[in-house]
């Protein structure tokens, strides 16, 4: 198979003051979704409305605390799945 090259993005292309993109409110609200489907006790670990964000910077954060809460949530299924067997 042939490799791409991908170049790396320029330093500025990430900036945490910069205001949330249309396409960081729309994968919040993504991640959002995803995140009213985890049990209550995962979402718990999420601090922020995603309707609140303003800045890339929280956007991001948002992404990681639902992503791990996803994770988490996941992992917790595995280990009931093994102990019911």
């Amino acid at each position: 198979m042939a490799r791409i090259a991908v170049p790396k993005p320029p330093a500025s292309a990430y900036n945490p003051d910069r205001p949330v993109s249309g396409l960081l409110k729309a994968q919040a609200e993504h991640m959002s979704a995803a995140a009213h489907s985890l049990p209550l006790k995962f979402r718990a670990r999420i601090d922020r409305y995603h309707k609140a964000i303003r800045t890339e910077g929280e956007a991001a954060e948002y992404v990681r605390q639902v992503t791990e809460a996803i994770h988490a949530a996941s992992r917790q299924t595995v280990r009931d799945e093994a102990a019911a067997t």
